[in-house]
Formats: structure tokens, sequence, C-alpha cells
């Protein structure tokens, strides 16, 4: 894992964390605050998309190769299980918990059996039936949702590629009804255009190999060498610049939805084009947020993304209890949650998720790979 996107795979969770923990604030029920109000209200869209983007090109940078050889589904299959399922299940066992012990919270349990095991399994589910999202129990699982069913397409791929050719033109034929027609679930699932970011990243990490032959290419021929330097450094600023220009329009432009198709496009452009730069830049030997801290936060960056939300409820509600109020009680109350959030995932990552992974991972025959590594 390149020790850029590591780090930008933290900043992005840890924009989830806030944009969360300022909105929960800002709410009348809690503080109500006008000001500071949630000054991240364009960060939980941008980590969310980031991720989506990251995940797709990941898929391809590392499977790539595996497309059209069906030998290398099980491998796959085990290391794509293993990434996602049991820090998920673990996360997902401790707020049940919880939620069962606090009748208050029991609203967020599954209604019935079926919905539980969907659930667990990650298994798309109707958000206007289901939580409001369509997933209970962790509300932000509603992108783990979209993450399986993009590795159930890259398994596909690898089987076959032509199968997988089929279903994206299905999608795409699907995609284009719904544009012009009222899509229920699960149609209105598939013609989500947030899917795009997945193929969007897969296309990046096609361009990121285009650009390593190019530099190889470079050292015979220095001006074509230094000239794609340029586009590197220039796709990065651009990203940079992209995002820039979405915050700003999310801000100060008039009603533009948080999730509007347009913001999708910027974000996932600017994703795209961010992580081009710093992946062809760290092929060069410049590595970006390389310090110890980043690092860990990006190692972190599941579990936080996964833990966050109940505990910032919970830290809201305590300082509510407490008595805090205003602006200055909704201040301490952000730092709080936000910091606790940030430690908890970090030390359930350090005590429990890698432990965990790594013991899960040397079960796994050696020949397998290595999917016990939490950073791929």
């Amino acid at each position: 894992m390149y020790k850029s996107l590591q780090a930008c795979r933290g900043i992005a969770a840890l924009m989830v964390v806030c944009y969360h923990a300022c909105g929960m604030i800002s709410m009348a029920r809690y503080f109500g605050a006008s000001w500071p109000g949630n000054p991240f209200a364009f960060g939980g869209w941008v980590g969310v998309h980031f991720f989506f983007v990251l995940s797709g090109f990941i898929m391809v940078w590392i499977h790539g190769r595996d497309f059209g050889r069906p030998q290398r589904l099980g491998p796959y299959l085990a290391k794509r299980t293993l990434r996602i399922y049991p820090t998920y299940w673990a996360v997902f066992a401790i707020v049940t918990c919880a939620a069962l012990a606090v009748p208050a919270l029991r609203q967020i349990l599954p209604a019935d059996m079926w919905t539980l095991i969907k659930a667990l399994l990650l298994v798309p589910l109707d958000p206007t039936v289901v939580g409001g999202t369509g997933a209970p129990v962790l509300t932000v699982a509603w992108s783990l949702q979209f993450e399986v069913t993009f590795y159930a397409f890259i398994a596909l791929a690898i089987v076959s590629p032509a199968a997988s050719l089929l279903v994206a033109l299905l999608w795409a034929a699907n995609f284009t009804r719904c544009l012009t027609n009222v899509c229920s679930f699960p149609l209105s699932f598939a013609a989500d255009p947030r899917i795009l970011l997945f193929a969007l990243g897969g296309l990046t990490a096609w361009l990121c190999r285009v650009s390593a032959s190019k530099r190889k290419a470079g050292r015979s021929a220095t001006v074509r060498g230094l000239r794609w330097l340029q586009i590197e450094r220039g796709a990065l600023a651009l990203g940079v610049s992209i995002f820039l220009a979405a915050v700003v329009w999310q801000m100060f432009g008039k009603a533009v939805p948080h999730g509007g198709d347009m913001l999708i496009a910027m974000h996932g452009t600017a994703s795209a084009l961010v992580i081009f730069g710093v992946v062809t830049t760290e092929d060069r030997g410049t590595a970006y947020g390389g310090a110890a801290a980043w690092q860990l936060l990006g190692g972190a960056s599941y579990a936080l993304y996964l833990l966050h939300y109940p505990l910032i409820s919970l830290v809201v509600k305590s300082m509510v209890w407490l008595g805090l109020r205003g602006v200055s009680g909704a201040l301490v109350t952000s730092v709080v949650a936000i910091s606790s959030a940030v430690l908890a995932s970090v030390l359930f990552h350090i005590r429990i998720e890698r432990p965990m992974l790594h013991t899960l991972g040397s079960l796994r025959s050696p020949s397998l790979g290595t999917a016990g590594n939490p950073r791929t």
C-alpha cells in the first residue's frame, strides 16, 4: 500500500468523523448551535466518494492481472472477505450489545432475523424500509453495501471478463432507464451514480500503470520523462483545486444537495486526480503523509469509519446530560467527540483489529497471499 494513499485514507475518514460530529452537535435536540453549526458539511461526502474511487483503484491495481484467471478466484474472495467482514462483525456485535443493554437504543436493531442476516452479509437493503440508509445498527454501513457489490463484480471479471462486460452493459441500460423513469429498489440501488466512482478508480489504476511505463521510457528520453512528470504534478494540483472548488460551491452555493450528481462528479474527478498524482509522485520517490501518525490513522481508518458514529452519539448525549449548553458547550463537545472517536478507533485497531486479522490471516494457506494485511 502506498504511504501517500494510506495517509489520504486517514484524512478521508477524519473528514467523515468531523462531518457527523458537527452535524449531530448542531441538531436542535442537542446544542442547536447556529455557530459553528457544521463547518464540515462538505466533508462527509468528500470522504465517502474518495473511498469509493480509492477502492476501485485498489481492486484493479491489485487484482487487475487476475481478470480471466478463474484459479485466482479463491485467493481473491479470501482476501476481500477478511478485509471487510471480521472488523465489521466485531463492531456490529459491540453496538448490538450496547443497544440491547440500553432500551432507548433498541430501535436501531433489525426488526427480524432475515434482515439481521442480510445486514451481517452487507446485502443491499431498501433505505426506505430499513434504517433510513438501508443499514441497521451501523448507519454508515450503507457504503459497504456498494463496496461488496463492487467486490462481486471484480470476482465475476476474474471468472469471466465477457460475463462482467455483459453485466456492465446491463447496468448501463438500467442506469439510462432510471434517468428518465422512477425506479424502485433494487433497480434504484443499481442505478446509483456513485457506482461510477469505482470505475473511475479502476481507470486511475490503469493510468498509473501507463505512467510507470512512460517513466521507464523517459529514462532514455529525458524530454518525454520531464513532460510526463509535469503531467503527474499537474494532476495532483488540479485535483486539490477541484476539491476546493467543490467545497466553496457547497458551502456558499444555493441549495446544493450533498450527494448531488454534480458534486459526485467533482469529488470523483478530484479523487482520481489526487490518487494519480500521489501514486506517481511516490513512484518517483516522494511520499506525502509518510509520518507514523498519518500511517497509523490510515491503518485505523476502517475501524474509525465504523465506530465513530455510535461513539459520537454517546459523547454528545453525555455532554448534554452533564449540562453543557450554547456555543461554548458545542465547541467543547465537538473536540471531545472527535478526539474520543479517533483515540478509541486507533486503540481498537491496535488491540483488536490488527491482531484479529493477523490471526485469521495466519490460518489460511500461505499460497493464498497476505489477506491479513489490514491496509490492502
